[in-house]
């Protein structure tokens, strides 16, 4: 039976980025001895703490503005205006 992942990087988020974790089409095909025995329970257990802990960071990053828009916003409006605004996405969207 294979073990699928929808998230390879979350495999490699809560091991470390171990050397030998490796996956193909969405099919993990390498797992070190070293970590814990691979099932597909663990896979998604795995991907649903990195979702519950490391989403955040791609849902801020599409909804702040572009770097340049955000230094035009500190260029006219000042650096305390400026976190205003990227308050609004860091609450929306706060650490897990």
């Amino acid at each position: 039976m294979s073990i699928k992942t929808n998230n390879p990087e979350a495999l490699g988020w809560k091991y470390d980025y171990v050397s030998g974790i490796s996956t193909n089409d969405g099919v993990v095909v390498g797992w070190p001895d070293s970590l814990p025995t691979l099932t597909q329970d663990l896979v998604d257990a795995v991907e649903a703490e990195w979702e519950t802990k490391e989403s955040y960071k791609g849902k801020r990053q599409k909804e702040y503005p572009s770097i340049e828009d955000q230094l035009d916003d500190i260029y006219h409006n000042g650096i305390d205006e400026w976190k205003k605004t990227i308050k609004v996405t860091k609450d929306k969207y706060a650490k897990g």
